[in-house]
């Protein structure tokens, strides 16, 4: 197993990170969802097993879990789901990405690899059909709770009206 050097982004869904994991020989792969795959232990998510890792390592290293979680960043994520059967057509998501690259500010950058992401240094917002459901998720974060509120709240209303052809 190998340690990245930065993220790979995948496809959510355990089976999807089991295989990227395994693509990319990396021994944990996992989503916000909670789904936490650790290779080196089984190939199924585990979460008691993410639990006890992390209480393993604070022992080791001799901290307490308020000092392993000390300096991390928050960050505040919101998703919500929004109704809708079919795809979207090239011309509405050519819209829905001007439209999100606008909310977002002009330095955002747009990846179309797994949905619509749109980021910045501090925000993103990711668009994207289900994998399960006849809806499209919407998901957003930004260190800074308002700015994941705006975000989110323009984005979504931008997407209504877009598939409502407007």
């Amino acid at each position: 197993m190998k340690l990245l050097r930065r993220p790979a982004r995948g496809s959510v869904g355990d089976a999807k990170l089991l295989r990227e994991a395994k693509r990319l020989n990396a021994n944990f792969a996992g989503e916000p969802s909670g789904a936490w795959i650790h290779r080196d232990y089984n190939s199924c998510p585990d979460g008691p097993l993410s639990g006890l890792l992390f209480l393993k390592a604070a022992e080791t290293l001799g901290l307490s879990v308020s000092e392993m979680v000390r300096d991390v960043p928050e960050y505040h994520m919101i998703r919500e789901g929004m109704k809708y059967t079919g795809k979207l057509s090239q011309a509405r998501f050519s819209r829905l990405a001007s439209g999100v690259k606008r909310i977002l500010g002009k330095d955002s950058t747009v990846e179309t690899k797994l949905g619509l992401r749109v980021s910045t240094e501090t925000a993103w917002v990711l668009v994207r059909d289900s994998g399960t459901e006849p809806v499209i998720r919407v998901t957003g974060e930004s260190k800074d709770r308002s700015e994941a509120t705006r975000v989110m709240r323009e984005t979504l209303r931008l997407l209504r009206k877009v598939l409502k052809g407007q």
